[in-house]
Parts: structure tokens; sequence; C-alpha cells
């Protein structure tokens, strides 16, 4: 006994044509044999094309259905259908994509259980994971390693025609000054003298430059108020 079930659909005004799935089953002797399209192994459609006119017809290969002299045979994939990681449990069939430690694969057996990478016979590889780079190399400390900066300021009252002020600041206990300077607005004070200063040699810490000092000369400006400023750090130099 034979059963054949055919699906097929038509539009008029329209050239193309519509795939049907096809189911097959032949009984003879006890044996079954289940056809489909696409094919339920592969996931894959069969077709053959005419050599003359291009004309294409879509076959069920499972079924054991060939392509004519005639004509050229071709196959596609019907796509595949993305399933995420790998579970052991789950049942996987042809086209199906998973992941497992980076890589994908596509099944091209039905299977569950089969890890991809065991049987290439149920597995594609699609893309293997790529290896781990090597360590890059430890960057290097710097000079100064870690650095405590401070800034200080002090004003100072610089009286009308006043000759000479002179204003130290000095840095905190263990640091000592990177730069430092002076800000005024009047137009009519000259500072004669501004730069680092050892302010006691006699400290336990001592390096030279501990402080900042300037001189100023106030002879043509009224009284105005000055500002001594520095950078101190627990290191006399940063490179």
């Amino acid at each position: 006994m034979r059963l054949d079930l055919r699906g097929t659909g038509r539009h008029r005004g329209v050239t193309g044509f519509a795939v049907g799935v096809v189911a097959t089953m032949t009984i003879a002797g006890g044996g079954v044999a289940l056809a489909s399209i696409p094919s339920s192994s592969t996931a894959k459609f069969t077709g053959c094309v005419a050599k003359q006119g291009g004309a294409l017809r879509v076959i069920d290969a499972q079924a054991g259905k060939k392509c004519k002299s005639s004509e050229k045979k071709i196959t596609w994939s019907k796509g595949w259908t993305h399933r995420g990681a790998w579970a052991s449990g789950t049942t996987y069939k042809p086209g199906d994509v998973v992941t497992q430690s980076g890589s994908s694969y596509v099944a091209k057996k039905r299977s569950t259980g089969v890890s991809p990478g065991s049987d290439a016979s149920k597995w594609g590889l699609l893309a293997a994971a790529g290896a781990t780079g090597a360590t890059g190399a430890t960057g290097a400390t710097g000079p100064n390693g870690i650095v405590d900066v401070a800034y200080v300021s002090s004003e100072e009252l610089v009286a009308a025609a006043d000759p000479e002020e002179i204003n130290t600041i000095t840095c905190p206990f263990g640091k000592h000054v990177l730069g430092g300077g002076i800000r005024n607005d009047e137009e009519d004070l000259d500072v004669t003298e501004s730069g680092p200063f050892d302010v006691d040699i006699l400290e336990p810490d001592d390096i030279p430059d501990d402080g900042w000092r300037t001189t100023v000369d106030n002879t043509g400006g009224g009284a105005t108020t000055v500002t001594t400023w520095a950078i101190c750090a627990t290191t006399t130099s940063i490179s």
C-alpha cells in the first residue's frame, strides 16, 4: 500500500511555484520510510534546474527522487535555528546551531546528549573559539612612585612706596617645593626676586628648596596685597 499526500499552491497571473511539504510513507514487508521537504535528515531542499530554459522543480530527495539527465541538481539550506548554549538534555535536529566553550556548531543529524565536537557525524563546526592571547608585560613603576602634592600660599600687604618687601612661605613637613610664584594685579609692583628657598638647613628632613620666596619693590605704587604661592610634593622633582 502506498499513501501519497501532496500540497501545492497556484496563483493566476503570477509565474512561480510554491513548495509544499510532502510526506510519503511506504509500507512494505513491515518497513516504514519517512520522507519530507525539506529533508528531515539534512534540513536541505533539493531542486532540479532544466539545462534548457532554467525551469526549477523541487523534488523529495529523501524519498529517493532524482533529477533527470536534462536537469542539474542543486541543494540549499532551509536556514539555521539558533538554540543558544548546548544542553545535554535537549534534542537537536539538523539545522540547529548551538554554542559551547566559545565555539559554534550546526547539527547535521538528530541527537540528544551528544556533545558538539565529540562526533563529527552529528555536529559540524561553524566557528572555533579563538586562543587565549599571551599575558602582556607588567607596566614599569614610575620613577617617582606615589607622590603627595600640596598647594600653599600666603598673602602679604605691601605698603605704598615700599622699596623692598620680602615674603617667604614654607612647604609642609616632608614636602619640598616644585615651583611657585606671585600674584598681584598692580602694574607698578616690581618683582625683583622669585624662586625656591631653603627655609631651615637644620630641619630633620632637610633638602634644599623647602619653600618659596618673593621680593617686590613697590616704590612707584600705592599699598597693595600680593600672594606668594608654591606647589609642594614628597619628591624634589617629577619627571
